[in-house]
């Protein structure tokens, strides 16, 4: 029997601001296509590819031996997202030239946008 999963509130908000289900994590994570250590001690990420797109989401165990899903996301991210719209952004910004990128930095600075 595998073990029971339980959604942090971040990893919920994560869902819905990068366009993902509850059921497609929880494929990656039963069928994970790699598995590593996560950046912070005690978790792992989990990887698994559907349609194109690399679903990672981040997981750690509790007490009861549970897991814990901390957060998700895809790369790419899917078209239409907040991930999706700072990708561009970001795309956008590497090939200006560089008195255009001093102008985007001090919009970012002043909380225009964050990339």
């Amino acid at each position: 029997m595998s073990p029971s999963l339980i959604w942090t509130d971040h990893a919920k908000t994560r869902l819905v601001e990068r366009g993902l289900s509850q059921q497609t994590v929880e494929q990656a994570i039963r069928h994970a296509d790699r598995k590593q250590p996560g950046k912070r001690s005690g978790t792992t990420e989990f990887s698994a590819e559907f349609d194109g797109h690399i679903i990672t989401a981040v997981v750690s165990r509790n007490s009861d031996n549970q897991l814990v899903i901390i957060s998700c996301w895809t790369d790419p991210p899917f078209e239409g997202t907040k991930d999706w719209k700072k990708k561009q952004r970001w795309q956008r910004y590497i090939h200006l030239p560089w008195w255009q990128k001093i102008l985007w930095q001090a919009a970012r600075q002043l909380g225009f946008w964050n990339f």
